[in-house]
């Protein structure tokens, strides 16, 4: 059974602790349109990326976020893996420790990859009126924002 909790949870300890990627201790990694790459052997704790993408040819010892973005996984990540509006790819050396959830993407999966508690894709032709849904929420917020924010005149 997934567990859409763990992954909010995991969204918000990765907001709270944001890192760069490139050290060769494991550090947690938030990035907005600046994709990540964990070369090998290098390790990330943690990833959160905004409209980006991950690649991970090292060690992810937590969880993948990914939000409008694509994960191409050439190793081990150990939790969970979530993608929301983007396709991930598993080579013949990736392993899902958790689950894997790919919300408005799709799936492309080596027979040798493995897949620990299972996975939950939603094909996109599903997920597109509910990005366009939230795409009018969100400029309806930026825009209250910038109306209601004092101007600098």
């Amino acid at each position: 059974m997934l567990r859409p909790l763990s992954a909010v949870c995991a969204l918000l300890l990765l907001t709270a602790a944001p890192a760069q990627v490139g050290y060769a201790s494991a550090k947690n990694a938030l990035h907005l349109g600046q994709d990540i790459t964990v070369a090998e052997p290098q390790q990330v704790r943690s990833a959160l990326c905004f409209f980006c993408s991950v690649r991970v040819d090292g060690a992810a010892r937590d969880n993948l976020i990914v939000v409008a973005g694509n994960v191409y996984l050439n190793g081990p990540v150990h939790k969970d893996i979530v993608v929301l509006g983007g396709n991930v790819t598993l080579t013949g050396k990736a392993a899902v420790g958790g689950s894997l959830v790919v919300f408005g993407g799709h799936l492309y999966r080596d027979q040798a990859a493995t897949i620990g508690r299972g996975r939950v894709v939603v094909r996109p032709i599903v997920f597109l009126p509910m990005i366009l849904v939230l795409a009018v929420i969100l400029a309806g917020l930026i825009f209250l924002l910038r109306l209601l924010s004092p101007s600098e005149r």
